[in-house]
């Protein structure tokens, strides 16, 4: 992921010489997720957000956005209304850090050619990022009398790992993800503009809450990983006691993979390469 965002550095200083303005800012606003976990996005738990950008203005109408965030995102079947969820009663938590690369197309003039820009611009975009994720859950400790928490995909909890099955192999905690969505530029000073801005970002994992497929044997990952791995990696027994899933029973869907979403505000500084840069009304 450093070179990914020495990258974005190098073509940014590249692409300035050629740019008419440049804006370097600050994001902050909620991360969320999309998952097995979830039923529907506004159902996911809301984390605070926050970051850095860099926005290139090539022409009013095209500019490219480079930025760093970090955020959150979690889930527990607990707060489901569906009775398999809550049976299943799996959680997770985990910390988001992304480096993203995107192209904003602005779907009204940014500016004219003699430095004047419009109050209000809405935009879209869209692009490509590098992030990571660490899937942790809770566990309560009933000999020590605390609640601890485990990093999940090291205990292999759908038989990743095990000797039994040497071609089901641990998920990677970094990939890449299609970031998209609409945002809205409000100049309100010469030099500053404060931006409010929503997009979904699409990942090829199913794994951001560490759900995914099916149940393996929990004796063998209790053999391999130890006893607390092979709790959380079946909780069920936790609200039914005594049941255990058996191998091969659904514990994700295989079909679909995981999302995740941030929203907020934006606020930025132009460094102005014209002389004349005014605004606008509309």
């Amino acid at each position: 992921m450093k070179r990914f965002f020495v990258l974005i550095f190098v073509l940014g200083i590249g692409f300035a010489s050629m740019a008419q303005k440049i804006e370097a800012g600050l994001m902050g606003g909620a991360m969320f997720y999309v998952g097995d976990l979830t039923e529907k996005a506004t159902s996911s738990p809301k984390h605070l957000a926050g970051g850095m950008f860099l926005r290139i203005n090539m022409n009013p109408w095209i500019s490219l956005k480079g930025n760093v965030l970090i955020g959150g995102i979690s889930a527990a079947d607990s707060t489901s209304t569906k009775q398999f969820s809550l049976n299943r009663n799996l959680s997770f938590k985990s910390k988001i850090s992304e480096f993203a690369a995107e192209v904003e197309v602005n779907l009204t003039e940014n500016y004219k050619s003699n430095g004047e820009r419009k109050r209000c611009v809405p935009y879209v975009f869209a692009g490509i990022n590098v992030f990571h994720f660490n899937p942790q859950a809770n566990l309560y400790d009933s000999l020590s009398g605390k609640t601890i928490t485990y990093e999940l995909q090291p205990l292999g909890t759908e038989g990743q790992g095990l000797t039994k099955y040497p071609n089901l192999k641990p998920y990677n905690l970094n990939g890449f993800a299609l970031p998209l969505g609409v945002g809205v530029k409000l100049h309100f000073a010469d030099k500053l503009t404060m931006g409010v801005e929503f997009g979904m970002r699409k990942t090829f994992t199913d794994y951001l809450d560490d759900v995914s497929g099916y149940y393996a044997e929990n004796d063998l990952i209790s053999a391999q990983y130890g006893p607390t791995a092979a709790k959380l990696a079946d909780r069920t027994n936790e609200v039914l006691p005594g049941v255990e899933n058996p191998k091969a029973t659904a514990r994700g869907n295989l079909s679909t993979q995981d999302w995740y979403g941030f929203g907020g505000i934006l606020i930025s500084y132009t460094f102005i390469k014209q002389s004349k840069y005014k605004c606008n009304q509309f």
